[in-house]
């Protein structure tokens, strides 16, 4: 009897095991990530700020530039309800949001029937692409997400809700459309009329849930800003620079997984992959974080790969090999990301330029920098200058806000300021980097320097912060 429950004991053991690992994996990330949490330079304040601004009741397109369609700011909403606009939990949210991306990753596999899907969460959190991109709240970690609950959704035969769930995917981010297209061609071909069709009602319904409102509140704005923007925007950073980091950063993932895609053709994560690399391909303007998008899938096809091996040929020696690989391949991505990607765009003294801007004797409102005044306009509880919060340089090229106007409008009335500087010259008449949201004329004419801050990370060198008092 002993010898049967000690039996009994063992095999309840060896069942749990992968879910001890699963624990396990996400357990290390969540440490690591809270013990380099830092506050960082980004796009995702603006996101942050538009919420606030909208609950507010400033309406996205209509009232401020909004280059997205309004899934990630409804998205932000009830954490604005419950939390504020607190910087920590803005900071929180990629990182949990990427732990229920693996948990998901996880969960589709084990629908699978994968007999590797333990393996998935560590594989994938601790990738480089996901440690380097968890660090900044861009969106796209939403979108993942929504993805992959779409993708569970249609396994377990609920296919309106995976509608729903894609449609609020491409809605948080455009570049998730090819995975959405991939996945319904994959669906026309394994001739599934009924799961198509009742996916693509839920996407219509979702669809015109949340875009109608905006639509007959803002338009043609919402048409301008989600569609014409786009199609107007030039090459920001170099694209073969780009794919070739990519590269070199998950070669691993990227060999077998593709590997893995030719042998394995027919297998759902096929054409969502196809569909969003060729995408990134041919996009004029992409950037490093578009490339999470692609994990998930790399993560299928490896796995998926790495069971036919091992049903094939039944050989401990190839996955072995396999497993050496990639833990060579991790070492490097992980000693690369603590060394040359962690220290990167800390905004460490955030809380000083707060003080600052606390401090100062006007009530001016505050323009500059997309990448930290929105947070320092929250903290500050000082106002954006007429909500221009979004004042990337490809807002400016591709036409939709023009910078004489901006400028003009906010000497007349009175801004501050605030730049992420190139150059700070002693008496601030040649200061540098403003130039590509501040006419430089008037900059000149009406602008004084009251303040610097050092941003000086390790490997960012003399980079600095300056605000300025812009009034005729």
């Amino acid at each position: 009897m002993r010898r049967i429950r000690h039996n009994m004991d063992l095999k309840k053991t060896k069942n749990t095991l992968p879910e001890y690992f699963v624990f396990g994996s996400v357990f290390l990330f969540l440490i690591l990530k809270f013990c380099t949490l830092s506050i960082r330079f980004g796009d995702g304040w603006t996101y942050w700020y538009m919420t606030h601004t909208f609950l507010g009741g400033a309406l996205p397109y209509r009232d401020f530039f909004l280059a997205d369609p309004p899934f990630l700011i409804l998205f932000f909403i009830p954490f604005q309800f419950l939390f504020g606009t607190s910087s920590l939990v803005f900071h929180l949210l990629p990182i949990f949001l990427e732990v229920a991306s693996a948990l998901l990753i996880f969960f589709i596999l084990r629908h699978e029937k994968n007999q590797f899907y333990f393996l998935a969460p560590f594989l994938y959190l601790f990738s480089f692409t996901v440690l380097a991109t968890s660090d900044f709240f861009p969106g796209m970690q939403v979108a993942i997400f929504l993805s992959l609950l779409a993708i569970l959704f249609s396994q377990k035969g609920k296919p309106v809700l995976s509608g729903f769930f894609w449609s609020f995917a491409v809605l948080t981010k455009l570049y998730i459309a090819p995975a959405l297209i991939g996945w319904m061609v994959c669906l026309l071909f394994q001739r599934r009329w009924k799961q198509l069709w009742r996916t693509m009602f839920g996407g219509i319904i979702a669809t015109g849930i949340v875009l109608l409102p905006f639509i007959f509140l803002a338009w043609p704005q919402i048409f301008n800003d989600v569609i014409s923007f786009h199609l107007q925007r030039f090459e920001g950073l170099s694209k073969v620079n780009i794919l070739t980091y990519f590269l070199q950063r998950e070669w691993f993932f990227l060999g077998v997984g593709m590997i893995g895609m030719v042998v394995l053709r027919k297998r759902f994560f096929v054409l969502p992959f196809i569909f969003s690399a060729t995408f990134f391909l041919f996009f004029q303007d992409i950037y490093y974080l578009y490339l999470d998008t692609l994990m998930p899938y790399l993560i299928f096809a490896t796995l998926s790969f790495t069971e036919w091996v091992w049903e094939k040929f039944h050989k401990k020696g190839l996955l072995y090999v396999l497993i050496g690989v990639y833990v060579f391949s991790a070492l490097i991505g992980v000693v690369h990301y603590q060394k040359q990607v962690f220290s990167q765009n800390r905004f460490l003294n955030s809380d000083e330029v707060v003080r600052a801007v606390k401090a100062l004797p006007d009530s001016f409102p505050l323009y500059g920098s997309y990448e930290y005044v929105p947070l320092v306009a929250l903290a500050s509880g000082r106002p954006i200058f007429h909500v221009y919060i979004d004042t990337n340089v490809q807002v400016f090229r591709a036409g939709i806000q023009n910078i004489n106007k901006i400028s003009n409008e906010a000497v007349s009335e009175g801004v501050y300021l605030l730049t992420r500087a190139t150059v700070l010259s002693e008496d601030g008449k040649k200061d540098e980097g403003y130039e590509e949201y501040f006419d430089a004329s008037l900059f000149k004419k009406y602008c004084t320097r009251v303040a610097a801050f050092s941003a000086r990370t390790p490997d960012e060198g003399d980079v600095g912060l300056a605000m300025y008092r812009c009034k005729k």
